[in-house]
């Protein structure tokens, strides 16, 4: 059966593949639920008739998906799971999480990468993105990496900077891409582990390689956590929000204060 697909997973994109339209997205379970790990689902374009097209029931092929399902241009689904696939070394009892491809086509799962000890710590990685054609981005723990969709070679780019990236990557006008890490460092006597202030994190994609641009001030008074996604205002202006400050704003009950930065 033809399809365009409309991706959705925690927003709402859209897509065009063939003649009918859909919306698909995935629904996350639990590292640490028995028995339901989370689904990919799709519903006419009106929202109802869910079909289940996978479950994310075997531990070796990925469980606990995360982040929104990317219609890549060879006509593919792919997206990520935090957990299930390589236990290798020990370190991740729950599993190091898979990069896995959903073929519209022939309606198959496939895992085409899986995360290993080379991603180091708990995977934080919020899906991938195509800023070139033939190539994915994306991001676990503190690391970027990039899979070619050609070769299916899996790398990760040289440089790794804050701790826990945990936004999707975006990319600007000034062709860099940008994300945010959870966490970061900061110096004192007291910062034995990682802390609540967040840094901005700039890829390049020629390069291939990272960089922290920025990171939140540790007193405390540009807030803590990035909490949501970068948008672009106007060309080299980026804008994201962040928990606490010294002059927040309360929306949705919680206490946010705005970030911007210019794109060299």
């Amino acid at each position: 059966m033809n399809k365009i697909v409309l991706i959705i997973g925690l927003l709402i994109c859209t897509c065009n593949c063939y003649s009918q339209k859909e919306l698909w997205g995935v629904n996350r379970g639990s590292e640490n639920a028995t028995g339901y790990n989370g689904n990919m689902i799709k519903y006419d374009i009106n929202g109802q008739n869910p079909t289940i097209v996978h479950e994310f029931l075997d531990f070796s092929t990925g469980k606990t998906p995360k982040g929104k399902l990317f219609l890549a241009s060879n006509g593919k689904l792919y997206g990520i799971t935090v957990a299930g696939g390589n236990t290798s070394g020990g370190v991740i009892a729950n599993g190091n999480g898979v990069l896995y491809e959903y073929d519209l086509v022939f309606d198959k799962y496939r895992v085409v990468h899986y995360f290993d000890t080379q991603a180091p710590s708990y995977i934080y990685g919020a899906g991938v993105t195509e800023p070139v054609a033939g190539k994915l981005y994306g991001s676990v723990s503190n690391r970027v990496f990039c899979f070619d969709l050609a070769t299916e070679t899996f790398t990760f780019l040289t440089g790794a900077a804050g701790y826990s990236i945990d936004s999707e990557l975006f990319k600007a006008s000034n062709g860099f891409l940008y994300c945010t890490t959870r966490d970061s460092f900061c110096p004192g006597v007291s910062s034995v582990g990682p802390n609540n202030f967040g840094t901005i994190i700039k890829v390049n994609i020629n390069g291939n390689s990272i960089q922290q641009v920025y990171q939140l001030k540790c007193d405390g008074s540009e807030g803590g956590r990035f909490s949501g996604e970068f948008i672009e205002t106007t060309p080299g202006k980026l804008i994201n929000i962040t928990e606490g400050g010294v002059t927040p704003c309360q929306v949705m009950g919680r206490y946010l204060s705005l970030i911007s930065i210019r794109t060299r």
